[in-house]
């Protein structure tokens, strides 16, 4: 029987503290057509662990996996500190708990874009960073004022070169889109939307694609959706007119040399695209809840700092 699971013990300042990961089968790909190779936890994990664990030490589980494996371990009083690995599914509103029937425990925000920490100290964990998340820990948001870690730093290159190379190889593939493409670019729009263009030229989504390439980001469809028009297949909303749901699926950007006029935040990332609008202007582009298309990119780790009341001001334009 295999477990994904790992212990180790350390000292803290002369407390020691025995940390124990556990990752559920559930997040682990195994043939359907096979016997299982590994389990969820049960009596027999909590019991190898049990005679494993050192008593005079904190001890600490770091947890992957749904509410039901969770609560195994919370009924088990092995632990004095359970810490929740994020469920991918709390991006929207970067939830800093995870929940079960038997009680909360703080969980690391999604994709590791903060700090997680408490002060350990005289047998207690006080909450250390900018906001308590929860009675034992604090968060601190990695922003641009605090320096990447030298070790990690060179990891980070070499994914993003993986990252790049990866771009380059889909582009013969995606070229043969670029002709069918419904998404025309500001200079278009503009030429009728003079006005409007004028408060966009002042805002910062004008130049957010350099802001991405400044920090070396500018080939990572992670985040390159979120600085360019049309990156990923286009999905028209419910009350599109039908000329408009027939571009659906379609993209724009490619890369900036194939499809420069489509790089930055434009008209056409709240709009949708607009070709058919240029074609005929009696088929007006869906205009959605300005709220709620803010939050499609400036959301959670993205962008905690976000508050629609004081950045719509910066664009809104008619």
């Amino acid at each position: 029987m295999v477990f994904y699971l790992r212990n180790f013990i350390t000292d803290i300042e002369g407390e020691p503290l025995q940390v124990f990961g556990y990752l559920s089968p559930s997040l682990v790909y195994q043939n359907s057509n096979d016997p299982p190779k590994v389990f969820p936890v049960d009596q027999v994990l909590l019991d190898r662990w049990k005679s494993q664990m050192e008593g005079e030490a904190w001890k600490l589980l770091l947890f992957r996996g749904p509410s039901q494996e969770m609560e195994v371990f919370q009924r088990s009083k092995l632990f004095d500190l359970i810490v929740a690995g994020s469920d991918n599914d709390d991006e929207l509103e970067q939830r800093m708990e995870f929940s079960t029937s038997l009680g909360t425990v703080p969980m690391i925000p999604t994709k590791g874009q903060g700090i997680v920490a408490g002060k350990f100290e005289g047998g207690k964990i006080e909450p250390l960073g900018e906001l308590e998340i929860h009675e034992n820990l604090g968060l601190t948001w990695l922003r641009s004022n605090i320096e990447d870690d030298p070790t990690l730093k060179v990891f980070f290159e070499e994914y993003d070169a993986q990252v790049k190379e990866l771009f380059f190889s889909n582009l013969d593939r995606m070229e043969s889109q670029r002709k069918d493409s419904p998404f025309i670019g500001e200079v278009v729009c503009s030429a009728c939307h003079s006005e409007a263009a004028k408060v966009w030229n002042k805002s910062r989504h004008a130049h957010a694609f350099a802001t991405l390439k400044k920090e070396g980001k500018h080939f990572d469809p992670e985040c390159l959706e979120c600085h360019v028009v049309g990156l990923k297949p286009w999905r028209a909303p419910a009350d599109a007119d039908p000329q408009m749901k027939k571009w659906e699926g379609l993209v724009g950007f490619l890369s900036p040399d194939l499809t420069s006029h489509l790089m930055n935040v434009q008209c056409e990332n709240c709009h949708g695209p607009a070709r058919a609008h240029l074609l005929d202007p009696t088929k007006k582009l869906p205009v959605s809840n300005p709220d709620e298309t803010c939050v499609s990119c400036h959301h959670g780790s993205h962008s905690p700092l976000f508050s629609f009341e004081k950045y719509w001001p910066k664009v809104q334009h008619k």
